[in-house]
């Protein structure tokens, strides 16, 4: 009896214990994560981070640096759902802020602006007071319009042209008619 009393009173020690040896291993992991991106080791970090997720701690740290890692390597697709999971479990607004504007950053080094605008929106949501997503917010913006500007100009030369086309085609039909 005494034997499973101690035990049982034991036990959350234990139980704290390995967590705690968990969480330094994270915190150990993404530490040399981050100096081997500060190094330029990119295919480093990314081991790191992806064995500091392995741990199940601080998982939203080690996604957010590996997103990094893969975006500075122009892996921006695999970055993109990185970030994305870190924006769906994050809960701090500083944090949601910061995911959402490398989403942004990311996106528009794909040059997809419209989803880049949207992105720069949820970080100000997140954090109103930020210049740099404020001027990128409004240099995705001026983007998209110029990528719009220039898609009905083309749309208006395509058009143009089959215009022409199609009177030629009616000129020679009407030649040949002629000649008829």
């Amino acid at each position: 009896m005494r034997k499973l009393l101690c035990i049982v009173l034991l036990l959350p020690f234990v139980v704290a214990a390995q967590d705690e040896t968990r969480i330094q291993q994270a915190e150990n992991l993404i530490f040399e994560g981050n100096e081997a991106f500060d190094a330029l080791n990119s295919v480093e970090a990314e081991k790191k981070y992806r064995r500091a997720l392995a741990t199940g701690i601080k998982t939203d740290i080690a996604r957010y640096n590996m997103g990094t890692t893969l975006q500075q390597d122009n892996y921006v697709d695999e970055a993109l759902r990185a970030y994305a999971d870190v924006a769906k479990t994050t809960k701090g607004r500083p944090n949601k802020h910061r995911t959402f504007h490398n989403i942004g950053n990311a996106l528009m080094q794909a040059k997809d602006y419209k989803g880049a605008v949207e992105a720069y929106k949820n970080a100000l949501r997140n954090n109103p007071t930020d210049d740099e997503t404020r001027y990128n917010y409004a240099l995705a913006r001026k983007m998209l319009e110029d990528e719009n500007q220039n898609q009905d100009n083309q749309d208006q030369q395509d058009n143009q042209e089959n215009q022409e086309n199609q009177d030629q085609q009616n000129d020679q039909n009407q030649d040949q008619r002629g000649d008829n």
